[in-house]
């Protein structure tokens, strides 16, 4: 990407005034977008967007916020749902309140912001065909078993179905639905576990988390305007039949070609011709002419 990749797009982060968010906010912003930023605590969204108080477990406080950013953009293209929370322990050890509070945010948050968004999201699809997408900060947690990270992993396994689901139900309206699954990242949340955590054995090696800004590329790829060339639809970059991986210098491998026989080549209508009739079989005393 270079800069000038989201000119004349508007943008909306939530969670986007620490961490991950703000690391896409900036990100964002450095591309050319006008960005709104969407926090309980605006106060840290980055110079240049526009702060605006809300929480995500309240419906109409994320509408609000959503309505005075299309207000002062005249439009919205792109919504990054990165709100989240973290949560510590087995399936035993959580509360229900936890479970639903965990849930309530890293799941039913996104669910808020995009049914607040998508309004402004179709009008601006009809505007600039392959500009408009939503994008949900996900983890690495949605497949990978990580211990004590029962509700979490749980939050974000949903957090990765419900993309599917809304990028079918939405790609046919110009709007493109993605996910992002990153590691364990330098945010204020790990900062508080590393704290908790005892204290290492000297023979140890170091270890130190991801830093969005310079260790870990924000996900702002999955935004950008849409320029697939028509060679890339037709998936130019499929892996062919019998391709294989092999060593410097060994010999290459025979390549596997499925076509159909010259006898069954595909008719104008893109049909293959049906199969020729095995020729009659002749009595063993008759010649080819039919005569004996």
């Amino acid at each position: 990407m270079t800069t000038g990749d989201f000119e004349g797009l508007a943008a909306l982060v939530t969670g986007g005034a620490s961490g991950i968010g703000a690391a896409i906010a900036a990100t964002l912003r450095d591309r050319g977008a006008r960005v709104a930023v969407l926090d309980r605590d605006p106060s840290g969204a980055p110079d240049g967007t526009l702060p605006l108080k809300a929480d995500v477990t309240s419906a109409e406080g994320v509408r609000t916020a959503v309505d005075a950013a299309v207000a002062e953009f005249g439009a919205l293209h792109t919504v990054v749902g990165n709100a989240g929370i973290g949560a510590i322990g087995s399936v035993e050890d959580n509360s229900d309140e936890e479970w639903h509070r965990v849930l309530d945010i890293n799941v039913l948050g996104l669910v808020r912001t995009a049914r607040a968004a998508l309004p402004h999201l179709r009008a601006a699809a009809a505007d600039r065909p392959g500009a408009v997408s939503i994008t949900h900060t996900c983890s690495i947690a949605a497949t990978a078993g990580l211990p004590q990270r029962a509700a979490y992993s749980a939050s974000k396994g949903a957090v990765l179905s419900l993309t599917l689901a809304m990028a079918a139900d939405h790609i046919r309206e110009g709007v493109r639905v993605n996910c992002v699954n990153p590691g364990t990242v330098d945010t204020p949340w790990v900062g508080r576990l590393l704290d908790q955590a005892p204290t290492r054995r000297p023979s140890a090696p170091p270890w130190r988390p991801g830093s969005p800004p310079d260790g870990w590329s924000p996900p702002t790829r999955w935004p950008r305007p849409s320029r697939t060339s028509p060679a890339r639809r037709r998936g130019r970059h499929r892996h062919r039949a019998g391709r294989r991986r092999r060593d410097a210098g060994a010999a290459a491998a025979p390549r596997l070609l499925l076509r159909p026989p010259p006898d069954r080549l595909r008719q104008p209508d893109n049909r293959l011709r049906p199969r020729p009739a095995p020729p009659a079989r002749l009595d063993p005393g008759t010649t080819k002419d039919g005569t004996r």
